[in-house]
């Protein structure tokens, strides 16, 4: 860095009150190898928010993270026992459903047929297919699993 060049920082926005933190590029490390300065930024600054100014949705975070680890912890298993098979796809969709990254909506896909130049007669024919895919990959429709409500995962 020279004299005339500022460090960089990235941004942190709070999803519940919005406030802004700001942040130096962490060096984030193979999964499952500690690190001290992405510890003290998570649980110091991230997790220390949560906790001081947003008790209700820390409390939130800490239940799913229980919940996240007994998920991992039986996925290590092969289970039987259909109660335990049934809570755990519920709590698979809802980290699904919280860390998709794409939302395709039926609106893009007939957009996305009229700009690929298909007929109003294919999109017609087309359309219903393509929704009922991107319905069984995202699980949602007649694809979402039973006994699914509403996810308490915190996703504000």
């Amino acid at each position: 860095m020279n004299g005339n060049t500022k460090p960089i920082k990235y941004r942190a926005v709070c999803n519940v009150c919005h406030r802004i933190s700001y942040a130096p590029p962490l060096d984030i490390p193979i999964i499952g190898q500690g690190d001290a300065q992405i510890e003290q930024y998570i649980m110091g600054s991230l997790v220390g928010h949560l906790q001081s100014e947003h008790p209700e949705a820390w409390g939130l975070v800490a239940s799913n993270i229980k919940e996240i680890g007994a998920f991992l912890a039986c996925a290590m298993f092969e289970l039987q026992d259909p109660a335990i098979q049934g809570r755990l796809n519920l709590l698979r969709y809802a980290l699904h459903t919280a860390t998709r990254k794409v939302r395709i909506s039926d609106g893009t896909i007939l957009d996305r047929l009229a700009r690929a130049g298909f007929t109003t007669e294919e999109i017609e024919r087309i359309g219903p297919v393509m929704r009922d895919m991107r319905d069984a990959l995202t699980e949602e429709g007649q694809y979402k699993p039973e006994g699914v409500k509403d996810s308490n995962l915190v996703t504000v």
